[in-house]
């Protein structure tokens, strides 16, 4: 009674046997067309695995660093602007993060300071405020007199985060994350120029395209300032002054890189109803150095040399200082769309 029912269940045993190597037959040249193991899945000869995801390590470093500058700077002179320049790097942090996620990077939950290269600074550590001359051109910065401008610590942290290191390994990061790295650096180069702790702006570098691009708003944010000015008591007019010098030196470095891209210069721009009235002087201001600063930021992916992505972020993060000084306060990433 034994021996046939034992026959029958090896019979059967066989052709799921055969039903199984038939199915596997016709899967494995499916999988090999159209199935992609994920990235740490074993290797199976035929079935490709997934890319690495770009621009891993810059990603994580730039977070990582955000993150432990937003503390460096918290508690630091002058609290007004470390402050806010604290909440700023801790939402671009935030939002890399985000980004570097939907892109399949994996990012630690808390920076490591050993593997950044940055380490937090308490009053025992930090630097001492020191002053130098005052540049011939600055948009704003914490603390000025007739002659002499004070660098704050603070802003030399700023600073050395745009130093040539960081700043090539951005620029090679791929098109897809390049301009917000880049908005990063110019975050930190707008940072730095707020606390008086930057170096002397690229002479030229711009293609002569994005020049243009920029040079147009340029030129209303001078012609507003030319006019506010004029209208202004003289004792009154430091700021505007300031400003001015500023505008002028980047209008004319701009207009070199523009060359004969740029149009005609005019013997008036168009302004906004109220925009002569000195008593609006800094909502006037505020909002067209704010599109100065949009302007910048469109151009910031069109740079692919050194010179030129130097050139953008020092612009960029110029513009975007400028701005904040007068009442515009930058997006995360300083006008990128």
């Amino acid at each position: 009674m034994s021996g046939p029912a034992a026959s029958g269940d090896d019979s059967r045993t066989v052709f799921a046997t055969r039903r199984s190597v038939l199915l596997a037959t016709i899967a494995l040249p499916l999988a090999a067309c159209g199935v992609r193991l994920e990235r740490d899945a074993p290797q199976i000869p035929g079935v490709p695995t997934a890319t690495p995801p770009a621009d891993i390590a810059v990603m994580q470093e730039t977070i990582a660093r955000l993150r432990v500058l937003s503390r460096a700077l918290s508690g630091q002179e002058p609290a007004p602007w470390t402050g806010r320049l604290a909440a700023l790097h801790s939402k671009q942090a935030d939002e890399l993060t985000r980004i570097a996620a939907s892109a399949g990077i994996t990012v630690e939950p808390s920076p490591v300071a050993s593997s950044t290269g940055v380490t937090t600074t308490n009053s025992s550590t930090i630097t001492p405020v020191t002053t130098r001359p005052a540049p011939t051109s600055s948009p704003g910065s914490a603390t000025t007199s007739s002659s002499t401008i004070t660098v704050h610590p603070a802003g030399v942290l700023e600073a050395d985060e745009i130093k040539p290191g960081r700043f090539g390994a951005v620029i090679r990061a791929s098109a897809q994350h390049r301009p917000v790295l880049l908005a990063v650096l110019a975050g930190h180069r707008m940072g730095a120029r707020l606390l008086a702790a930057v170096d002397s702006p690229a002479i030229t570098g711009l293609s002569a395209t994005s020049a243009a691009t920029v040079l147009g708003p340029v030129r209303t944010a001078t012609y507003a300032a030319e006019v506010l000015i004029a209208k202004t008591q003289v004792k009154q007019r430091g700021d505007l002054a300031g400003l001015l010098s500023f505008l002028y030196a980047e209008r004319m470095r701009l207009g070199s890189e523009a060359g004969s891209r740029a149009p005609a210069e005019q013997l008036s721009y168009a302004l906004p109803a109220g925009s002569d009235d000195p008593t609006r002087a800094r909502t006037t201001m505020a909002h067209l150095l704010g599109s100065c600063v949009v302007a910048a930021a469109s151009v910031s992916g069109e740079e692919r040399d050194p010179g030129g992505a130097r050139r953008t972020l020092e612009l960029w993060g110029d513009l975007a200082a400028a701005a904040w000084t007068w009442g515009t306060a930058p997006t995360t990433f300083l006008g990128l769309k």
